[in-house]
């Protein structure tokens, strides 16, 4: 060991402007998580459950449509980048329409008898939401591409903001799914605003220009979307079939679980994501530099992915019901389960995509298909009475996560000719110093003892954690 007055995650936190995303994105995800309190107390676990369901099933179909045009974005000339956002915006204009006259027919020819006011209104939004938020995607692509930081950072802000306000508006006045609706309609449309504010304007289709984009970039429609959708599919496997299996409430009390837990963890990923996609690509010249750029960014997710796994591992089950109230239980132990495969995502995610779009596009095919079946696998044994029993089903969506981030971190260290073991001899000292920093809270929650108790320790372990990470450090 060594001492240095500055770590290298400090060093690689000026170096990058993570902390310019995570600025407004830090602030959102709080105002989220202080709202949560206020907003589980508004809706039923039904009602969040059929909205989230929705929301699985509209990121379905902004995967399908978009194409995955946007991350053709990343690789694109300046000039092509607003002729590529216009493709993306008829053609999700067109499947909107599309959508938006199914459902009319629906309504008016073969009315499902079984349908309430909440499904009929989430079907009205679906065709609208998918042109939202396949814009909103495209727009932080676009971002992304132009280093434009700041400007995801608002944009964070702005869409949690608003629909956070919106939605516990509309909860006092009852409005149940159609105010969850509202809020985030208005708080996409802002979102989009901020983001593509004086740099996309709509102008007339010209066929034979979308033709030639489409051409020009079909590998990735062709490679990624394939893989992309089947990625998105199995993402949204739980938000889709839960409900379906274990009924809107239980789907509730997952969804809450899931948003507590991986919200956090994405602000950081998709920080530290975004930015290590900009910069690769600006070191696309220079392979030893990549993989320079691939350790950091690696040890940076595992120092932040270890502390938090933990730390969810053991306040979840005693924090969530002590914030929520005691008929949010269920979702602490939900979060619980799911923290060993959420820190795993914190660790791999933030160098998938663009390695992969870099390095070889087929690899993201193979990957979903192993994602398709390890995260549909639980939903099927469900169906087959091979699981009856929700927690069963939320420890196989865990372990299968967990299996699917391993193999994924040893695919995407061989694309960029990082040996896994070098990875593991920098973070072998990461994973001892987190579990003895969190291990008084571990045996407390263990021991049953009070919940104050869990959580102070485990506040205690934190900062012991952040104090030994920040001043001690082995060399490379």
């Amino acid at each position: 060991m060594q001492i240095k007055g500055l770590s290298l995650q400090v060093s690689l936190f000026r170096r990058f402007p993570v902390l310019s995303i995570m600025s407004g994105g830090a602030l959102a995800q709080g105002l989220q998580l202080l709202a949560y309190p206020v907003i589980a107390r508004l809706f039923l676990p039904q009602e969040l459950g059929s909205y989230w369901s929705a929301m699985g099933v509209i990121t379905v179909l902004v995967a399908i449509f978009t194409l995955q045009l946007e991350g053709a974005i990343l690789g694109a000339r300046s000039q092509q980048v607003p002729l590529l956002m216009q493709v993306v915006f008829w053609i999700l204009g067109a499947a909107a329409s599309i959508i938006l006259l199914l459902v009319v027919l629906l309504k008016v020819i073969f009315p499902p008898a079984e349908w309430s006011h909440d499904v009929w209104w989430l079907a009205w939004y679906c065709p609208i939401a998918l042109l939202t938020h396949g814009m909103y995607a495209v727009g932080v692509t676009r971002a992304t591409r132009f280093r434009e930081y700041s400007r995801l950072g608002l944009a964070y802000l702005t869409i949690v903001l608003v629909a956070v306000c919106i939605q516990i508006v509309a909860g006092y006045a009852g409005l149940g799914v159609l105010g969850l609706v509202l809020g985030d309609l208005l708080a996409r449309l802002l979102g989009v605003w901020v983001l593509l504010w004086r740099s996309f304007a709509i102008t007339m289709p010209q066929l034979s220009r979308i033709r030639r984009v489409l051409v020009r970039f079909r590998r990735f429609p062709l490679l990624m979307g394939p893989a992309t959708i089947l990625n998105t599919v199995s993402q949204n496997f739980q938000s889709i079939f839960f409900p379906l299996l274990f009924g809107n409430s239980q789907a509730g009390q997952l969804g809450m679980a899931t948003r507590l837990a991986a919200s956090p963890a994405g602000l950081v990923t998709g920080a530290v994501s975004q930015v290590f996609s900009g910069e690769l690509a600006a070191r696309r010249e220079q392979p030893t530099e990549q993989r320079r750029l691939v350790l950091d960014t690696l040890y940076l997710s595992t120092m932040v992915a270890l502390p938090f796994g933990i730390g969810v591992a053991v306040c979840a089950e005693v924090l969530i019901p002590l914030v929520l109230g005691d008929s949010w239980r269920v979702a602490g132990e939900y979060a619980s389960i799911l923290s060993a495969g959420i820190a795993m995502s914190m660790i791999v995610s933030p160098i998938s995509s663009i390695v992969i779009v870099r390095n070889s596009l087929s690899t993201a095919f193979f990957f979903a298909l192993a994602e398709l079946f390890m995260r549909g696998l639980p939903f099927a044994l469900a169906a087959m009475d091979k699981i009856t029993s929700p927690t069963s089903a939320v420890v196989c969506i865990s372990v299968g996560n967990m299996a699917l981030y391993a193999l994924g971190l040893a695919r995407m260290a061989r694309l960029v000719e990082v040996s896994v073991s070098s990875y593991c001899r920098r973070v072998g000292w990461l994973v001892a110093v987190s579990l003895i920093s969190f291990a008084p809270a571990a045996v407390t929650r263990i021991q049953g003892e009070e919940p104050i108790l869990v959580i102070v320790l485990s506040g205690v372990g934190l900062l012991v954690y952040l104090v030994l990470v920040s001043v001690f450090r082995p060399e490379k």
